[in-house]
């Protein structure tokens, strides 16, 4: 029994658990669904339920609930209600704006209309005859055509800005419509608050469910409004389109009956031929004014250098950069004159240029010149302009300051007709001389653009070229797509391994001008020569293997493709590579470990050398006949190496001298030290020393050990220098430096005389 009612316990748990989560489950659906009495809510995604007469319906309501509003007195209903006063105001702001939203929904439905009415008279005409679409009968001149083109501009940069604001009205309607939302969940659970309680028993809870009401009807306008918005957007860019459709139809009608027209070709020129009159009048002027303000800047200059007291210097200060500002204004605005004389002088030339093409005067060669020479001046003028819009921030920046001061309340009234006069600078900068840059240099940007697509155009008319070039292309594109070999998911053609040699002997030249700067930049930082050859080596390698890394990317081969090389690459290193792997290993050792550097002497079997360069595989030593050894890097490991300067580059040397019996030893002694350390190149300290070595069988032997810097000299030379130097001081002294001597006994045999030794054979008797 008691296990049947633990059982139905656990039922009923569960049942009660699944139920609460069903609850909140549509709870949540509930309020994430959008309102199904929102008007916003039936258009196409929310089609505008009202039209004008029910808007204005709408409308009257809100504004009788404003008179009644106004008819109240605020601070008796905040207090009546135990609400704040600001409560009440807030509630008033919300129906005003309701009121405002209305009549411009009422507007935009008005205008809709206006826009139905055009797009059906535009689509009406659709079927127009081409040639109608000018009302000016053909021939045509290049003047009259660009008017055309201008137009043409016109209608693409508003079908763009009203695609922004389409853009911008459907992010608004996201937020709205969210906003709405939310509004609308809060109202149904205030109103469900509400029901509970007698009328009238909680003024606060019904005042607040008052003001939720209000506001989701503010956000449920809002949305309507911007979708009607957002409709008549859409209607004027279908019918900017159309009307840009015809225009581009017109133009093509005119385009192909343009003529060769003089008397149009000469007007455009003397046009712009007095503008260019007209703007050197203007720079006289602007000279004339430009020098008023350098006396005036030289004056400020010498009245910041005398002034001591802090308060007047500084108003000097101000004064002075005001000047500065005027001149560089006035500066300014001379040279981008002198550039516009240019463009005007270049549009005269555009106009005969573009003339000359319609008329068939230009010769194909030139043609490819003239749309090089074009795009590369296209390119200059666009990298103009947006410099020019960098120094215009700069300005604006500088214009921002000064307002800022000027709307200070303790500004100091003897600066302040110089703050004026610095942002009357900059206004002038931006409103005259700005403006007047940037529509000349667009209008130049333009011309040239227009000559670049006639070029264009004319040698996309040249057929036979372009059949021939076609050809040739075909026939390169062809032998370029041979497949050479193929594998699981890539193939090899020769345009991949044209464009992997290519990739590669370019890699291999910046890998070595790389590592060699780098080599470089650290010498000259006296890094050790052992750490700038081993970083070379290394940053040599990285890079080979980067650009072959890349090389493989860039021609589509995975890595894959090389797998089956891997047992070959383990074969070669147990047998053929052996020792070349060993070498490469062993060379990173003794670049890391350093057991000797460049420029340390060695000593190599019976070999002694001087380390030249310490490479991957093998170290090159040049010995002292000047002879380059390459010695593989796996020998230093497996033999005895003796380094010289390891430490240092101090060597001990000797001088082995033998004198004869009978000398002086201590004379000798002092002789050779006196030699010793008399040379320059000998080491002071450790300090040169003399041994009497032993008697030999002719001379009594001394030896003269001494030490020298191999930074400085040479062990050799010094002791070559030495030994004359020990000859010249012991002739000096008498002291004879002995030679092998050997005296010889002869032991003569009794009864052997002269007489009885035999002659020698061809001797005469």
């Amino acid at each position: 029994m008691r296990r049947y009612r633990s059982f139905r316990r656990c039922i009923s748990v569960i049942l009660l658990v699944t139920v609460l989560l069903t609850l909140f489950c549509i709870s949540a659906w509930a309020q994430d669904k959008p309102v199904s009495a929102s008007p916003s809510d039936t258009r196409p995604e929310q089609t505008v339920l009202s039209e004008k007469g029910t808007f204005q319906k709408k409308l009257d309501e809100i504004n009788v609930r404003l008179s009644e509003w106004e008819k109240t007195d605020n601070s008796l209903f905040a207090i009546q209600n135990a609400i704040p006063e600001t409560e009440v105001s807030n509630q008033i702001v919300r129906l005003n704006a309701i009121t405002s939203y209305y009549r411009r929904i009422i507007t935009a439905l008005e205008k809709r209309d206006t826009l139905s009415k055009e797009m059906d008279r535009l689509k009406s005409t659709a079927e127009q005859a081409v040639e109608s679409l000018v009302p000016e009968k053909p021939p045509y001149s290049l003047s009259f055509y660009e008017t055309y083109l201008r137009n043409l501009e016109g209608l693409d940069n508003k079908i763009k800005t009203l695609k922004r604001s389409r853009a911008q009205v459907e992010s608004a309607r996201n937020v709205a419509r969210s906003a709405l939302d939310k509004a609308s969940s809060r109202v149904r659970i205030l109103k469900e608050q509400v029901d509970k309680v007698e009328q009238g028993s909680v003024p606060e809870l019904a005042w607040e469910y008052r003001t939720a009401k209000a506001e989701s009807e503010l956000y449920s306008v809002i949305l309507d409004f911007q979708g009607i918005k957002d409709s008549n957007l859409k209607i004027e860019i279908e019918s900017s389109q159309i009307i840009r459709d015809r225009n581009a139809q017109g133009i093509k009608w005119i385009k192909d009956n343009l003529h060769y027209d003089a008397a149009d070709l000469q007007k455009q020129v003397e046009d712009l031929q007095k503008n260019i009159e007209s703007l050197k009048k203007e720079m006289e002027i602007l000279e004339t004014e430009r020098v008023q303000v350098e006396q005036n800047l030289i004056k400020a200059q010498a009245t910041v250098e005398i002034t001591q007291d802090p308060d007047k210097l500084q108003i000097a200060n101000i004064a002075l950069k005001e000047q500065q500002i005027w001149w560089e204004y006035y500066q300014s605005r001379i040279e981008h004159n002198e550039e516009i004389l240019q463009y005007f002088a270049e549009s005269q030339n555009i106009w005969r240029s573009r003339y000359s093409l319609l008329n068939g005067d230009t010769k194909t060669e030139t043609l490819f010149e003239i749309r090089n020479s074009i795009s590369a001046r296209i390119d200059k003028l666009e990298q103009n302009l947006l410099e020019e819009q960098e120094r215009l921030s700069s300005i604006n920046s500088l214009l921002t300051v000064a307002e800022e001061e000027l709307s200070r309340s303790d500004i100091n009234k003897q600066a302040e007709p110089y703050l004026k006069g610095i942002a009357l600078a900059l206004e002038k900068y931006l409103e005259e001389d700005h403006l007047n840059y940037t529509s000349k240099l667009s209008m130049i940007l333009t011309m040239n653009s227009r000559l670049l697509e006639e070029v264009e155009n004319k040698l996309d008319a040249v057929q036979i070229t372009k059949k021939v070039s076609t050809f040739g292309r075909e026939r390169i594109f062809g032998i370029l797509q041979t497949e050479l070999w193929t594998g699981e998911g890539y193939s090899m053609t020769v345009r991949k391994l044209i464009l992997a040699i290519l990739i590669l002997v370019i890699g291999l030249s910046i890998s070595k001008k790389l590592t060699m700067a780098v080599k470089g930049r650290l010498e000259k930082r006296n890094v050790d020569q052992s750490a700038t050859m081993a970083i070379q080596k290394i940053s040599y390698y990285i890079l080979i293997i980067t650009f072959i890394l890349i090389t493989l990317k860039m021609v589509n081969i995975p890595l894959t493709a090389f797998a089956f090389l891997g047992g070959a690459l383990a074969i070669a290193i147990g047998f053929g590579a052996q020792n070349i792997f060993s070498n490469l290993i062993t060379g990173f050792i003794i670049m890391f470990e350093k057991p000797f550097k460049v420029n340390d002497i060695v000593q190599v079997d019976d070999s002694v050398a001087t380390v030249v360069e310490i490479g991957s595989r093998a170290t090159t030593v040049r010995d002292f006949d000047n002879v380059e050894i390459m010695i593989p890097n796996s020998h230093f490991l497996s033999n005895k190496i003796i380094n010289w300067t390891h430490s240092d580059k101090l060597i001990r040397g000797v001088v082995t001298v033998g004198v004869a019996y009978g000398s002086p030893v201590r004379e000798v002694e002092k002789l050779l030290f006196n030699v010793a350390t008399s040379h320059s190149k000998v080491l002071k300290n450790p300090v040169p020393y003399v041994v009497f070595r032993e008697f030999g069988d002719s001379a009594l032997l001394f030896e003269l050990y001494f030490y020298v810097d191999m930074k400085e000299a040479s062990r050799f030379f010094v002791a070559s220098d030495l030994r004359y130097m020990v000859d010249n001081a012991f002739a000096k002294n008498d002291i004879v430096i002995a030679f092998p001597q050997m005296d010889v006994h002869l032991n003569v045999i009794p009864g052997m005389g002269s007489e009885n030794v035999p002659e020698q054979p061809g001797e005469d008797s």
